[in-house]
């Protein structure tokens, strides 16, 4: 290993040592220090990362739409009270489900709903 402290010793040609990583080195015969010859860098200078591509927002599924076929009393505070007759808005990744979390378009309110007390809209069990 070597000693990163030791003075460099000057060539038999008596030409002070070159040290390419760190630029010209004085052979240590008068106590002058490295001399770096590499521009500083500035904040400015540097390249600038690549912006990433936002992909464009996903059209918005219409939710279907479900019309009441009796009235219901919310039992708690989150379910959502309406009347027969009435079109909620039900989200889709609950249709499997009992109860269906809604949104009355008459009220514009939330809550869950009971999903046998509701019919799609548009067919035969939705008519009167």
């Amino acid at each position: 290993m070597g000693n990163c402290l030791a003075k460099k010793q000057p060539t038999s040609s008596g030409e002070p040592l070159k040290n390419k990583a760190d630029g010209d080195v004085d052979g240590g015969t008068n106590g002058n220090k490295l001399r770096y010859t590499a521009e500083p860098t500035s904040p400015t200078s540097r390249p600038q990362p690549p912006i990433p591509d936002i992909p464009p927002p996903s059209p918005v599924k219409p939710r279907p739409c479900y019309i009441a076929l009796y009235d219901y009393d919310a039992r708690t505070s989150e379910d959502l009270s309406f009347r027969k007759g009435e079109i909620l808005e039900v989200n889709s990744e609950d249709l499997g489900n009992d109860w269906w979390r809604a949104q009355s378009k008459e009220t514009r309110l939330e809550g869950y709903i009971p999903s046998n007390y509701v019919a799609p809209v548009e067919t035969l069990e939705a008519e009167p």
